[in-house]
């Protein structure tokens, strides 16, 4: 009897054991599935977002061989073009001895303004309208990578951000990602990419926090690959709150809608700068500060 007992003890265990160890299996399964399956609708965004291949006759026939220069960057020249009837920017690059060009052109505060909003239209877009389950982080945005067009009088007709060649995508249900390698102009970098290699759009926050204290001062943030000193300085001056100090403009005589406009986007921008990337507005908060003046 006892021997009995023993093995009906035994089969039970075994039994047990299969049977749970069959239900791991299965619900391990179902996991996966769930974790690594990708609908037809995830497939078809990706799909659109894959870069197009073009030769290059075709990107001479799209500029009308490269005659409307958009901008100059470090390493190349962007051209207006045009590519089944929508308009594009098309990146030349210079030779490895190419000399980048700099306009002395000074804009009137409209004009400034007028870029200060397309960048963050630009950015609205990257971050909130591009895709419902993933946004893309550009993270080199800095002046050269900003195109402006300007209609027959002179005045701001579009603002387009170029140079998506380090930026990525950003999935919308987390918070912030680490890249190995830190690559971007330092001046225009967040702390917490600079030092930790984090990424989020709060990242490209804080980049054109930085690049609307460009537009507005005048004054060059990168100073020996740093903006500390240019930052502080700002920092020095607007505690004063003496806007006009800070702007540079080539006619003195601004209207108090300029100086509201003004103090305006310096307010943004101290709010884009801030340490931690949680205390940053996002683009659309940005885009509703920059309407109601």
């Amino acid at each position: 009897a006892g021997w009995a007992t023993m093995i009906r003890v035994i089969i039970a265990s075994c039994i047990s054991i299969v049977l749970v160890t069959g239900i791991m299996l299965l619900l391990g399964y179902l996991f996966r599935g769930r974790m690594f399956c990708v609908t037809p609708r995830q497939s078809i965004q990706l799909g659109s977002l894959a870069p197009m291949q073009f030769s290059a006759s075709q990107l001479r026939d799209a500029t009308n061989n490269f005659t409307d220069p958009l901008g100059n960057g470090a390493f190349g020249t962007v051209y207006k073009g045009t590519i089944e009837g929508k308009e594009v920017a098309v990146k030349k690059l210079h030779s490895k001895d190419g000399v980048i060009e700099k306009s002395g052109d000074v804009l009137d505060w409209s004009g400034r303004y007028k870029i200060v909003q397309g960048i963050c239209s630009g950015l609205h877009y990257l971050h909130h309208e591009l895709d419902q389950e993933q946004n893309i982080v550009h993270l080199d945005l800095k002046a050269n990578n900003v195109l402006v067009s300007r209609g027959e009088g002179g005045d701001i007709t579009s603002v387009k951000i170029a140079d998506f060649g380090i930026s990525k995508f950003f999935r919308m249900d987390l918070t912030h990602s680490y890249m190995e390698q830190i690559i971007g102009p330092k001046a225009y970098m967040a702390p917490e990419y600079l030092g930790k290699g984090r990424i989020s759009p709060k990242a490209d926050i804080y980049s054109f926090g930085v690049l609307i204290l460009e537009i507005v001062t005048g004054q060059c943030a990168k100073v020996d690959d740093s903006s500390d000193d240019f930052i502080t300085w700002v920092h020095g001056e607007w505690s004063k709150r003496d806007v006009r100090a800070l702007i540079y403009v080539h006619d003195e005589s601004l209207s108090s809608d300029c100086i509201v406009q003004a103090q305006n986007c310096i307010e943004i921008a101290m709010d884009c700068i801030q340490e931690d990337p949680n205390s940053r507005p996002d683009a659309e908060m940005i885009r509703q500060r920059l309407l109601r003046v």
